[in-house]
């Protein structure tokens, strides 16, 4: 497992914030050792990501090595499965079976010959500490009601003002790349296929796809990313020639234009009448981009309408500001303490010492709280 991209903070830098060092997140992972009674030594050893058992003497002399990186071994489970029992050597799974193999602590050869011989491996265990990242970000963004680190939106649509403003979903904004006011036909497609009851075209934006379905089963799937269908005329031409399917380009002049430029559309129904696929109007112009609010101005009116607008931009933080790490920081360690104690525990106090949960928010800290109110999308 790894921290999500989208997080506000590093696995690396949490670490530190936590003084906490890789040493402190190792867990036992499995115990091993060689059970020949006619071998006369075993070793074992972890390094570059490759298990190596040695058994010396007896019918199973020789190596045994193991790539941590293959597909087959690259899970704890699989890979004691897959030597437990393996020219006599006794492996025991000790830690969860979904954990990756290449966190397995390095080791050089140890002595493993018989049961008192025994040894144990750890792997680093990071998992806790990542989830409660990913968990802690997460909560942090739905407070504020917006994406913190920078991202940028292409053709996000929104339904028209009916003024020359229009309030972006993410903010600051560092670039608008482009805004359409309405759609215009692009592209015609048709099934006449006999035997064929129900036919009909969807459009999946988020995918990249087009889909061609027969009487609810998708028999074609097109990548509209990919070079025998990444302009209009190619893709026409592809679905042309599917048997009982037709389509055109409804103006030459957009022969050329991207394949992915087409709108959404969910599963429209083509048999036996044509049916349009819309793309987005040219991207308009005398544009005023109010950034660190994400208000746009545009001189041409904003007309009232249903997903009638599409914004193509980037907004957000390059760098997380300092604050809204430590947040992050400080709710990861607030979770990942209690997580070693009583998740009950309010209140205890031993003689002079005493301990008591901090007052919360909602299920954020007050100095948490504190630090992520000055971000939240107070915008009408």
């Amino acid at each position: 497992m790894t921290v999500a991209t989208a997080s506000l903070v590093s696995l690396a830098d949490t670490l530190s914030y936590m003084n906490l060092s890789s040493a402190d997140l190792r867990i036992d992972a499995f115990s091993i050792y060689q059970g020949a009674s006619d071998a006369t030594a075993a070793t074992v050893a972890i390094a570059s990501n490759t298990l190596t058992l040695v058994t010396t003497g007896g019918a199973n002399n020789g190596t045994i090595t193991r790539d941590l990186t293959a597909a087959a071994y690259d899970t704890l489970g699989e890979l004691v499965t897959d030597v437990d029992g393996t020219s006599g050597w006794v492996v025991n799974l000790l830690g969860n079976g979904s954990s990756t193999s290449t966190d397995l602590v390095s080791t050089s050869a140890l002595s493993c010959f018989g049961i008192n011989d025994e040894e144990t491996f750890q792997i680093e265990d990071s998992a806790l500490i990542e989830r409660l990242i990913d968990a802690a970000s997460n909560c942090i963004e739905l407070y504020v009601g917006r994406t913190i680190k920078s991202a940028t939106y292409t053709r996000e649509e929104y339904d028209g003002p009916g003024a020359h403003e229009l309030l972006l979903r993410q903010y600051p904004v560092t670039r608008l790349s482009r805004l359409s006011i309405g759609r215009v036909g692009a592209l015609t497609v048709n099934c006449t296929k006999s035997g064929v009851t129900q036919a009909s075209v969807t459009v999946d934006t988020a995918e990249s796809e087009l889909l061609l379905t027969e009487d609810g089963t998708d028999t074609q799937t097109l990548d509209l990313t990919s070079a025998a269908n990444d302009t209009l005329v190619e893709l026409a031409a592809v679905i042309d020639a599917v048997s009982g399917w037709s389509a055109s380009v409804l103006n030459g002049e957009y022969n050329s234009y991207d394949s992915t430029e087409l709108v959404r559309a969910d599963g429209w129904f083509c048999y036996d009448g044509q049916t349009l696929l819309e793309m987005w109007n040219d991207a308009e112009d005398e544009i005023v981009v109010y950034e660190d609010r994400g208000v746009v101005y545009v001189a041409a009116y904003l007309p009232r309408g249903r997903s009638n607008i599409a914004a193509t931009y980037t907004a957000g933080y390059a760098t997380v500001p300092m604050c809204l790490q430590e947040a992050t920081w400080q709710l990861v360690k607030s979770k990942y303490d209690a997580s070693k104690i009583d998740g009950n525990l309010e209140r205890e106090r031993l003689g002079d010492y005493s301990y008591s949960v901090g007052e919360v928010s909602g299920i954020l800290t007050t100095g948490v709280y504190q630090a992520v109110i000055q971000f939240m999308d107070w915008r009408p």
